[in-house]
């Protein structure tokens, strides 16, 4: 039995990885963006959004390529392509839930939704914040294996 979940843990470390990493990423992301919200309010929720995505995805970026996805090139040209490609992946689901936000702040009047969790306010924008992060988390996730870290297969013909 045990070494059975210790074969599962080892066929699934990546995505383990993933989920661990990606449970502080939407941490920072929910962090920032509660901050944010409190800062500057409730109107700026977008913007908001933006500067949470920007500080969740600056750390998502480096825990993913060392310690999920495990590219360990310090290449500069291979360092900055990754880059490039994984914020360019993460743009696009920037605006999925910049969509989603307004979607379901404005459109299903979510903003009308508010109540208190051990002195925290949890209003409709933070839930609709978890709605979209879902959806996010997904995409992203086949975005940096299949994409961005994805590994390249050595041609031993060449």
């Amino acid at each position: 039995m045990i070494k059975r979940i210790i074969s599962l843990l080892k066929k699934n470390t990546e995505f383990i990885l993933y989920a661990f990493f990606g449970v502080i990423t939407a941490l920072i992301s929910f962090s920032v963006f509660y901050l944010c919200n409190m800062l500057f309010g409730n109107d700026f929720y977008l913007l908001n959004n933006t500067v949470a995505w920007f500080c969740a995805v600056t750390f998502a970026c480096f825990t993913n390529k060392f310690f999920v996805f495990k590219s360990e090139s310090l290449e500069p040209k291979v360092i900055i392509r990754e880059i490039v490609v994984f914020y360019s992946s993460r743009i696009m689901t920037l605006a999925i839930e910049e969509i989603g936000l307004w979607v379901l702040v404005e459109g299903l009047n979510m903003k009308q939704l508010c109540f208190v969790i051990f002195t925290f306010e949890i209003t409709g924008h933070l839930i609709s914040k978890g709605i979209v992060g879902i959806i996010s988390v997904t995409i992203n996730y086949l975005f940096s294996k299949f994409i961005t870290f994805a590994k390249k297969s050595k041609n031993t013909d060449s």
